[in-house]
């Protein structure tokens, strides 16, 4: 329990990469407060951050359950929108009610084969609180290095995952992928 895997500092922690399983994987008995933020995690065998090594866990309305940190439900998104210089992200978060969660956000050039993501270039964060129902919207925009060399050719980093983390530091699995739609 309360472990840190990252860095102190905005997108400033370890490289987690080439493992033949999971990036992270923390077993039903690794107890609660395990932050997971701002690393550079993909190319795993299996997913970017797996809670209770059984595969994605499947979000839970009201996130009441208990496990490896807390099963801490992972946000939903719907759309991510590129620019030259900048990506909007949408999604939604349903988790403890009334609750401060920080969002962080990957660009991949690649999505796991389980749907959900890893998250190997960290694009940035936002803090949001769940209403009385454990709901909240996600709505982010980033400036960006380009993520995509050209309109024409999909290229580098072309889907968003994201991750919720809890005040107590408990660390989501990564989100399903969403694949940006990119406009001039």
């Amino acid at each position: 329990s309360d472990n840190r895997i990252g860095g102190r500092r905005t997108g400033s922690g370890n490289i987690i990469a080439f493992s033949g399983d999971a990036g992270i994987l923390l077993f039903p008995s690794a107890g609660f407060g395990n932050a997971v933020v701002g690393n550079a995690v993909f190319a795993n065998g299996g997913l970017g951050i797996d809670l209770s090594a059984d595969g994605v866990t499947p979000n839970d309305p009201g996130d009441g359950d208990t496990g490896a940190n807390m099963l801490q439900n992972f946000p939903v998104l719907t759309s991510a929108k590129g620019r030259i210089f900048s990506i909007t992200i949408e999604g939604q978060l349903n988790s403890t009610a009334n609750t401060d969660f920080r969002i962080e956000f990957f660009a991949n050039k690649e999505c796991d084969p389980s749907g959900n993501g890893e998250g190997e270039r960290f694009i940035g964060a936002k803090n949001v609180t769940t209403d009385g129902s454990g709901d909240v919207s996600i709505h982010g925009r980033f400036w960006t290095l380009r993520l995509r060399r050209s309109w024409r050719h999909k290229s580098s980093f072309d889907f968003i995952t994201a991750t919720a983390t809890d005040p107590d530091g408990n660390t989501s699995e990564f989100s399903r992928c969403v694949e940006v739609e990119y406009r001039r």
